[in-house]
């Protein structure tokens, strides 16, 4: 089995000045994982095997736990250091591209998964949901490959399928949204990068999909949670992690920085400008948005010329009904003087 990139001994800190949580909950939370040992007066949490803290890192860290006393949430974080080090040596962020794994039934074994998914490698995190599936992600891309062709490779509805953590896919929304309407949605949970409404080819109609690019993967998780079975427009939308075609595999991965802590604000990032590779299908597509814009002037030309001619024409037969008038009028008066 393949060592963990950095955790070498059974034991993790956590710090609970800072994260305000108390061993109650530190026992829950780890009550399905691992059994600790006595307690003690510090804040290192003995673990029996080292199997086991991996297993804490990667089904427990960063995970919400509940408080009486704080709100909202405080997330659970561990460290292999103790919080009183000053000089603790950075850890490498994951080179592998997430994972997910769908169809994920409600309450599945997530400590089976790991079982049978660490014998490919070390894991840095898995999340699991019943609406979006379950979060994978390795330390190695490596390890997750093999993980792919080994264990899930003949099982079509069940492979691990590489995602985009930060990116949301948006099913079954309204042929009429457009993009601001979008985004005022989901601009609420977080700093929105990119967005964008599928549409046809040849027509230009919206295909009732879109993806939204958040800065941080803890932002997609919130906004995938808080949009669940949403009504836009009197339609029921359906949120998941966006899946990365197999076309866009072979790009180069940056991994994305891990969230900060809680007490922390977020260092504003500019997003990275995405470089723009012409091809045959976006050389059409830019064609096909040039025709319908320019269409779409000539159309509003016409209207206007006919709503001016309409007008013109309206001013000139209430003339005509007043000049008819007047010399029905007159006629009138001139019978009457030679009567």
């Amino acid at each position: 089995m393949k060592a963990h990139p950095f955790l070498s001994k059974p034991v993790l800190f956590v710090d609970f000045i800072r994260l305000r949580v108390s061993e109650d909950q530190i026992r829950k939370g780890l009550l399905t994982l691992v059994k600790p040992r006595k307690k003690t007066k510090f804040s290192p949490r003995p673990i029996h095997r080292r199997y086991s803290a991996e297993k804490a890192l990667a089904l427990v860290h960063l995970q919400p736990v509940s408080c009486a006393c704080v709100e909202p949430l405080t997330l659970l974080e561990f460290s292999v250091w103790p919080p009183t080090r000053t000089n603790a040596p950075s850890v490498e962020e994951p080179t592998a591209r997430p994972r997910l794994i769908k169809p994920w039934v409600e309450g599945g074994c997530v400590i089976g998964l790991f079982n049978t998914l660490r014998a490919h490698g070390p894991i840095h995190t898995i999340r699991a949901d019943p609406t979006t599936g379950a979060l994978i992600q390795f330390w190695h891309e490596e390890d997750a490959k093999d993980a792919n062709g080994a264990f899930l490779g003949s099982q079509k509805e069940r492979r691990l399928q590489v995602c985009d953590s930060c990116s949301v896919f948006c099913a079954n929304l309204d042929l009429d949204m457009n993009l601001a309407t979008l985004r005022s949605y989901f601009e609420n949970y977080g700093t929105i990068t990119n967005a964008e409404i599928l549409r046809k080819p040849r027509t230009g109609k919206s295909r009732g999909l879109a993806t939204i690019s958040f800065l941080l993967p803890s932002q997609a998780a919130a906004a995938i949670k808080g949009m669940r079975q949403h009504e836009i427009h009197w339609r029921k939308i359906l949120v998941s992690y966006a899946i990365v075609k197999r076309s866009s595999t072979a790009k180069s991965f940056v991994p994305v920085a891990a969230p900060a802590a809680v007490d922390e604000q977020p260092p504003i990032v500019e997003p990275a400008a995405v470089p723009v590779v012409d091809c045959e299908r976006c050389t059409q597509l830019e064609g096909l948005k040039g025709l319908y814009e320019a269409l779409r002037d000539e159309l509003s030309e016409h209207v206007k010329q006919d709503r001016d001619h309409r007008e013109q024409h309206d001013s000139e037969r209430a003339n005509l009904q007043n000049r008819y008038d007047e010399e029905i009028k007159a006629r009138h008066a001139a019978e009457d003087e030679g009567r």
